[in-house]
């Protein structure tokens, strides 16, 4: 597990806070605790790294890529207002933040959700889902929706003196009026193209597990080769094993800690990945594409591609049809 994480993070460091540290940004520790490898691969894609930047730049808005349920407040690596950054130094106010964090997410799990948290600072929370389970939250806000008025940080200050007496007000208020705005149409636009993008992540997040990890053994490798040239076959762990000169028990284990899935998922995996891209076809018949992607009924297709996907392969056919 643990060279298995080194190899695809590229190393770590732990820290009593709660959290990991790799190159300058930070994550939360149960995204490794739940055994999701694939969350923090993720989260170091050039594909996320590339649009947190890029995203951050078009709209001077921040943007976070978090696992469900972080027992820590989500901080952000790229424009996070100044206002944000003082409320998290406060045990006080960073707890009302937490609380906050829980009712957005707790509202967003099977859509986006966006609210006005206690500062009347609008946030968004864009759930991410891979095989129909929801696998983190895209956030992203921390602005207003129309300017401030000068009157206006008076009911603010009121519930910043509740979570912290000793907060200095005069500089938060400040950091307050610095929040950028942004109009409600324009942020809905952004909405829109967040969830988009929490799509994508959603699909890269099913194929990454297929994908071969840096310095992974060379058995593994040859064998997700023979997979590959062999998946439409009746094929068992047993024949892959002797085919990279391996016992079955040590097979198993060695290729469960190289790729983090047994065998026989990472097969149910390859197979259903073939038949998403014959399904694109709409002439093929869903009984021929089954067998044509190595599955030995009918019955145990629908089961596994509604098991790794969230849905069936009809509607999967439909959902494509229909351009989503």
């Amino acid at each position: 597990m643990d060279r298995q994480l080194h190899s695809l993070t590229g190393g770590f460091s732990w820290t009593f806070g709660g959290s990991f540290f790799y190159p300058a940004r930070r994550y939360c520790i149960c995204a490794v605790k739940t055994g999701s490898l694939m969350l923090v691969t993720l989260m170091e894609s050039r594909v996320y790294r590339d649009y947190e930047r890029d995203f951050a730049r078009a709209t001077d808005m921040p943007l976070s890529l978090h696992p469900p349920e972080s027992p820590g407040l989500v901080r952000f690596t790229h424009a996070e207002p100044a206002f944000c950054t003082l409320m998290a130094r406060s045990p006080g106010t960073c707890g009302g933040c937490r609380a906050f964090q829980r009712q957005l997410e707790h509202g967003a799990q099977q859509t986006h959700q966006t609210l006005p948290c206690y500062a009347g600072l609008c946030e968004t929370a864009v759930p991410v889902r891979a095989g129909g389970r929801l696998i983190a939250f895209l956030r992203t806000g921390h602005v207003r929706l129309h300017p401030a008025r000068k009157s206006g940080f008076r009911q603010i200050a009121r519930a910043l003196l509740q979570l912290d007496p000793g907060i200095d007000l005069e500089k938060a208020e400040a950091a307050w009026f610095r929040t950028p705005v942004i109009s409600p149409e324009r942020y809905a636009a952004i909405v829109r193209l967040l969830t988009i993008f929490a799509g994508h992540l959603g699909l890269l997040a099913e194929r990454l597990p297929l994908q071969p990890a840096a310095h992974e053994p060379k058995a593994v490798t040859r064998a997700r080769d023979f997979v590959a040239a062999h998946f439409r076959d009746e094929l068992t762990m047993p024949d892959v094993a002797r085919a990279v000169h391996m016992s079955a028990n040590h097979f198993s284990e060695t290729f469960k800690q190289a790729t983090g899935l047994d065998f026989t998922d990472y097969l149910a995996r390859i197979r259903t990945e073939n038949a998403r891209t014959l399904l694109l076809d709409p002439h093929r018949r869903i009984g021929e594409i089954a067998f044509e992607s190595g599955f030995q009924s009918l019955s145990q297709f629908n089961r596994t591609f509604k098991k790794l996907t969230g849905q069936s392969p009809s509607e999967y056919r439909e959902k494509i049809a229909r351009g989503m």
